[in-house]
């Protein structure tokens, strides 16, 4: 692409591709992405995740403040994209880092997913639990 400016239909051309079920596929996490909260060396962050055996809560607090901020990130350029006055060369390396943010939240969200389970079977467990000391409760109303 050249230094032509992008049209509105380039750009709905480009919100439709990124926008297309798994097109973030065979995209590669940006190496390093400047958020609000400083540089952050993005590919090496989640792979040092996707790696570990069992995640801190730490681990799990850094995971959800990164997602929150990377899709913060994801959001500002779509809206860059979708009204900034752009050139077609800015607005495919802005498609590229689109593509690159997604696939980064979606590999931070698959490293959430143990955790997700975790919690429901734990909270399923502390139900379950009450469940049985109401029935005895129940029962020994019964009883008497």
């Amino acid at each position: 692409m050249s230094s032509e400016i992008l049209t509105d239909a380039d750009r709905r051309r480009c919100e439709a591709k990124l926008h297309r079920l798994l097109s973030w596929v065979g995209t590669e996490i940006p190496a390093e992405i400047h958020l609000g909260c400083g540089d952050v060396p993005l590919r090496d962050t989640i792979y040092n995740f996707l790696v570990k055996d069992t995640l801190t809560e730490e681990d799990e607090r850094q995971i959800h403040r990164l997602l929150r901020n990377l899709e913060r990130r994801e959001l500002m350029d779509e809206e860059k994209l979708k009204h900034a006055p752009l050139t077609k060369k800015e607005a495919e390396e802005l498609c590229l880092e689109l593509a690159g943010l997604l696939r980064a939240i979606m590999d931070l969200r698959d490293v959430e997913v143990p955790r997700q389970k975790r919690l429901l079977k734990e909270r399923g467990k502390r139900h379950g639990v009450e469940d049985v000391k109401r029935w005895r409760s129940y029962l020994k109303e019964i009883k008497e």
